[in-house]
């Protein structure tokens, strides 16, 4: 009785090397189309981030004294490269466990969360009144950059159904 079982674990085991290698292979196949759509992901993500600095620097300035460009363009750059190491991380973990790759989302949406906390409050802004606007400008930029990000993830997150 227990041979049986066992033959029966080492015919799945073997079948299942065998849908691994193919497995492996079709996805080493499409892992060129899978970089291409990648980069073209992150392209769109990095016109809209040009297309955010573009307006913060020439139409939210002329109405709001919002600093120096410097100040801007370190908050812009601050936040695309979060954008885009979310995308990243979401991609490369779609491509390892599709399953997983809602939940790493999450994760990271929301270590973003805090890194954007971090990052307002390195500026000094958390105790200053003065500055409420550079703060409620920052908001609506990142929740601008994290609208760009979830659009950008959920089409990956979309697929995860179809793969399966």
């Amino acid at each position: 009785m227990y041979s049986k079982i066992i033959w029966a674990d080492l015919r799945m085991i073997k079948k299942g090397f065998i849908n691994m290698k193919t497995s492996l292979r079709n996805k080493h196949m499409d892992l060129k189309k899978d970089i291409k759509q990648l980069l073209i992901y992150m392209i769109y993500i990095i016109v809209s981030s040009l297309t955010f600095y573009a307006v913060h620097v020439f139409l939210l300035t002329s109405f709001l004294d919002l600093g120096t460009n410097s100040l801007i363009r370190e908050q812009h750059v601050f936040l695309s490269l979060l954008v885009l190491f979310v995308y990243g991380m979401v991609a490369v973990v779609y491509k390892v466990s599709p399953i997983h790759a809602a939940y790493v989302l999450m994760g990271l949406l929301l270590a973003k969360m805090i890194l954007a906390g971090m990052f307002v409050y390195k500026l000094g802004w958390l105790d200053d009144s003065e500055t409420m606007h550079k703060r409620a400008v920052f908001l609506v930029f990142y929740l601008m950059y994290s609208f760009v990000l979830v659009l950008m993830s959920s089409k990956i997150i979309k697929n995860i159904g179809s793969k399966e």
